[in-house]
């Protein structure tokens, strides 16, 4: 995965307004949803199916954000000024990634806002994961992880997203740019919060990728349920991890440097 990201063009940390997806307006919006209508009137039907599967999965994960955060929140244990200050910037963008996913499938699949409200469902059980939940240190890790993998699977599937068009691939791009930032952004806490805990860095990430398998919950994390996951994918994952915090436990001060789209 290091030799993928270091293809990507890198993005300066940038605060939240300046990121890609957040410059959309609603004029933007409305452009998205005619030209993957368009798109979406010309594929096969095998290509419709399996497009409109991938997107649900997309819809749902960045839905069940909202029940992270709850949880989080919720647990009773220390949070630190700067994870608590960064986590309301990360639910928006998830929130925002979650709209894109639900124009999208409106416009090019026909979902109503009927169909789209049984999202509301939903329900969440974190108590298979309550281990990676343990403290702030382990969610860092475990959140990290998660953006890591996250991008590697949109990446993945470039080749069904291609087929809703340039609009639909500029918001998946800006997509993937927010989760390389949101990566970034939890390895920088680690560092800074909590640099006296990076000697447990690998049996921590170590037990995050023994946690994968886990039926998923609705706990926006370990959200692997899509064909597109691997064994490749996780391992990537957790040596990119492991790397950069075991860089971090040597003394490197550079702040970690976020991948953007291809």
């Amino acid at each position: 995965m290091e030799a993928l990201i270091s293809e990507l063009p890198r993005l300066r940390s940038r605060s939240t307004t300046e990121r890609p997806l957040h410059g959309w307006s609603e004029e933007a919006w409305q452009a998205l949803e005619c030209d993957v209508g368009l798109h979406a009137a010309r594929l096969s039907k095998p290509d419709r199916e399996a497009l409109e599967e991938v997107l649900f999965l997309d819809l749902s994960s960045e839905f069940d954000a909202r029940f992270y955060s709850i949880h989080v929140r919720q647990l009773g244990i220390e949070l630190s000024s700067a994870f608590l200050n960064f986590e309301p910037e990360w639910a928006r963008d998830e929130a925002k990634h979650m709209d894109g996913f639900r124009r999208t499938l409106k416009a090019g699949f026909g979902w109503s806002e009927q169909r789209m409200a049984e999202l509301n469902g939903r329900r969440s059980n974190f108590e298979p994961l309550a281990h990676l939940f343990r403290d702030e240190f382990a969610i860092l890790c475990l959140s990290a992880y998660d953006e890591l993998a996250t991008v590697r699977a949109y990446l993945g599937n470039m080749h069904h997203y291609r087929k809703l068009g340039p609009a639909f691939l500029r918001f998946l791009r800006s997509v993937i740019a927010d989760e390389g930032w949101h990566y970034s952004r939890f390895l920088d806490v680690i560092r800074k919060q909590h640099a006296h805990r990076l000697g447990e860095a690998r049996s921590m990430v170590q037990e995050i990728r023994s946690a994968e398998g886990t039926p998923y919950a609705s706990t926006f994390v370990l959200d692997h349920d899509d064909d597109v996951w691997s064994d490749a994918i996780f391992d990537e994952a957790e040596q990119v991890l492991l790397r950069a915090l075991e860089r971090a436990q040597l003394g490197s001060h550079r702040t970690p440097a976020p991948f953007a789209p291809a």
